[in-house]
């Protein structure tokens, strides 16, 4: 576990760098939705991205308290709704997307679910 928490800040560091260069590519460098449009995979990718983000800033930060972690999901759920506002106006062929938030705040959900695990 030590090992784990020593590359737990530089991880979420990164983490955040990766997925905000990610998050601000212009539309017409992501793949064609085709199939995986109709299966909403979009959808699960941002669930999936930010329960890493929490879980990551979650050890790198050694967040113990509720408090904590409530500070942290607000952070994150802003983080996601400026990336929306971001892209739809700055980023050519990207678009806000309501649903996307809601993924983002089911990521974060699912992330203060396993804090409760582990810390236990």
């Amino acid at each position: 576990m030590d090992r784990i928490k020593r590359f737990a800040l530089p991880a979420a560091i990164l983490f955040t760098l990766i997925t905000a260069v990610l998050f601000f590519l212009p539309g017409n460098k992501l793949p064609a939705a085709g199939w995986m449009g109709k299966l909403q995979v979009d959808k699960w990718v941002h669930v999936g991205i930010f329960f890493l983000l929490c879980a990551l800033w979650i050890v790198a930060l050694n967040i113990t308290t509720r408090k904590q972690i409530l500070v942290l999901a607000f952070a994150a759920l802003l983080y996601g709704c400026l990336v929306e506002l971001a892209q739809d106006q700055f980023v050519a062929n990207r678009s806000m997307d309501v649903f996307d938030v809601v993924a983002d705040a089911v990521g974060i959900a699912a992330a203060f679910v396993w804090w409760q695990y582990i810390k236990k």
